[in-house]
């Protein structure tokens, strides 16, 4: 099963979370995965003072938090 997100997105990472869970194939149980590839990420280059707050957030929420979350 393939669940696509933008996992830059703020609370992407949740709301794949349940979807996951949901996904239970009688519907009694939870879908339990064999593996998690976490591959997504991006970064950026310039002088941190000329970054693009919006660009920042949506890198700080892929790389750190979304691959925090679903890794537990």
């Amino acid at each position: 099963i393939l669940f696509p997100v933008d996992l830059s997105e703020p609370g992407a990472a949740d709301r794949l979370a349940t979807r996951v869970r949901a996904a239970g194939g009688d519907g009694t149980a939870p879908l339990i995965p064999d593996a998690l590839v976490n591959n997504a990420g991006f970064g950026d280059f310039g002088p941190f003072a000329e970054a693009d707050p919006d660009r920042l957030a949506r890198m700080l929420e892929l790389n750190v938090t979304a691959l925090t979350l679903l890794t537990r």
